[in-house]
């Protein structure tokens, strides 16, 4: 996946039930600081600080190898998910995990832009948004029906729900003992399809790093078997996303499976606060960096000042 055009990129991880690893709390933590990072840095001028979160937009991908390793997880903790049986109640427990602070978040953006617009001296072009354009969040439909997202960061959330439509369908093959190779194998090659980014189809092979990661993990796959897979999803998601996603979905997967000790606190602690963090940093600190920009921004001490306070606001909302 190549950095959008416009400061953009999940996300967080919003999928799934409560990490049961501490690592994988520090991992989201990783992924939000990263996304916030390469967003905050996007608003200034380029300095050897500004370089280095050049490519934080890859912390999405963190959060897609998580959601494909924890959403698994989940439906094997019920012990008795099948489909379509279940398959209602798993999409509606995932609505009610992702849009009550999306659409809170929504609200924000809005009232923030606006407010924002109204400020004498701010850089910040008037609220210019149709109501079309914000009737299509809740369905998380913006960037298929070819319109505008208020917030750069919402287009992974769509990314995200496609997910669950096909994880509550497929997850009956997937814990198939004999039928979940050719079914993970049919979800790498997907892929290659030339599919527009906008659906799922061409980030199946990070997902699939995650269910990788499950497989061997709570299933008992054969690691070898696990890691020839894992292998071939990285080079598909070379050709189709970059390098840089795959060797950082490969990375993620790698870390769900074998990290254990040295988990730093503070990382953990910026995990459980990942969705929350990850869908307001982009208008609470965003506005934070509007308003620094009114004076000189080229030095790198005065980047770190306007950084670390864009962070601690958008932390602390």
């Amino acid at each position: 996946m190549s950095p959008p055009s416009s400061p953009a990129t999940v996300p967080p991880s919003a999928a799934g039930s409560r990490a049961r690893f501490p690592h994988l709390d520090a991992l989201r933590g990783i992924a939000a600081l990263s996304v916030a990072g390469f967003h905050f840095a996007s608003e200034m001028p380029g300095t050897w600080f500004t370089a280095l979160f050049s490519k934080g937009w890859l912390g999405v991908e963190v959060f897609f190898v998580i959601s494909g390793f924890i959403l698994p997880c989940a439906l094997q903790a019920r012990g008795s998910y099948s489909f379509p049986r279940h398959y209602p109640h798993f999409l509606w427990k995932r609505i009610l995990r992702l849009h009550p602070p999306y659409l809170v978040t929504l609200g924000i953006v809005l009232a923030t832009w606006y407010g924002c617009s109204r400020v004498p001296g701010l850089p910040v072009s008037a609220l210019a948004i149709t109501w079309q354009e914000v009737a299509a969040h809740p369905f998380l439909l913006n960037d298929v029906l070819g319109l505008r997202w208020v917030s750069d960061v919402f287009w992974t959330l769509a990314i995200e729900f496609q997910f669950y439509l096909l994880i509550g369908a497929l997850f009956p093959l997937l814990a198939n003992r004999g039928r979940w190779l050719p079914a993970v194998v049919v979800l790498i090659l997907a892929g290659l399809l030339p599919v527009p980014r906008v659906w799922l189809v061409p980030y199946l092979p990070v997902f699939a790093l995650g269910i990788l990661a499950w497989k061997v993990m709570r299933d008992g796959a054969s690691p070898r078997v696990v890691c020839l897979l894992g292998g071939a999803a990285a080079m598909v998601a070379a050709r189709t996303l970059g390098i840089p996603a795959a060797l950082v979905g490969a990375a993620t997967a790698l870390a769900v499976v074998w990290w254990r000790r040295g988990v730093p606190r503070w990382l953990m602690a910026a995990g459980t606060v990942s969705y929350s963090l990850y869908l307001l940093h982009a208008s609470i600190g965003g506005s934070v960096l509007q308003w620094a920009r009114r004076y000189a921004l080229d030095e790198v001490p005065a980047q770190v000042l306007a950084f670390a306070i864009a962070l601690a606001a958008s932390w602390v909302a």
